[in-house]
């Protein structure tokens, strides 16, 4: 896990997502991308929409989810400007 963050609640929220194969998730802060990297791990096929408006945090996160790259894009915007069709 990054130094740069230590996710918290990661047993929750996957307990909540419950990451299936063909679904696609938006982490609207993705940080250093430690609960990106839980979800990516417990979901084999899943995929993730990571996004931060902190260029920093995305190259953190880009390191971190390197092994998932096929899986996860990576949008450097405010998540509430995130398009809807990605």
């Amino acid at each position: 896990m990054s130094d740069w963050h230590e996710p918290v609640m990661g047993p929750e929220v996957l307990d909540l997502l419950d990451p299936t194969a063909d679904g696609l998730y938006l982490d609207g802060t993705v940080g250093g991308g430690g609960h990106t990297k839980l979800i990516l791990d417990a979901c084999a096929d899943c995929r993730v929409i990571a996004v931060d408006r902190d260029p920093e945090a995305l190259e953190e996160a880009r390191q971190t989810l390197a092994e998932h790259r096929s899986r996860v894009r990576f949008l450097n915007v405010r998540f509430d400007r995130a398009p809807e069709d990605p």
